[in-house]
């Protein structure tokens, strides 16, 4: 179920003129080790200044199930796909660079460790 979400995420931002990228990593959670993929989508990458929104899109796991997440994920991400709607056309100075997670622990774990390197 999740390809489904980073595919639709994907194809909003992209129809509007959005560079998109994936950050996939894996990490050790309660369930063994387990791959993650966060959409990224930036404005004008060309762009050094960034302000960076986040939201996850997914979050639970769990071993003999399939978690769908309703209001808690899906409308922050509403939210920001309507964000970059309505700011495409006025961004000029300032690079908006959209961050998909698929679970906030384990994004901020793989990004400090990025930022540590």
């Amino acid at each position: 179920m999740c390809a489904y979400y980073v595919q639709h995420i994907k194809k909003q931002l992209n129809d509007i003129g959005w560079t998109i990228s994936e950050d996939a990593f894996t990490d050790t959670t309660p369930l063994g080790s387990k791959t993650f993929v966060n959409v990224m989508a930036v404005h004008d990458p060309t762009i050094s200044r960034r302000l960076i929104l986040a939201c996850h899109y997914d979050s639970k796991l769990f071993k003999n199930a399939e978690f769908i997440a309703a209001t808690d994920s899906a409308v922050p991400c509403a939210l920001m796909i309507d964000i970059a709607r309505l700011l495409n056309a006025s961004l000029t100075k300032v690079c908006v660079a959209l961050i998909y997670a698929f679970s906030i622990l384990y994004i901020v774990k793989h990004i400090m460790a990025l930022i540590s390197v």
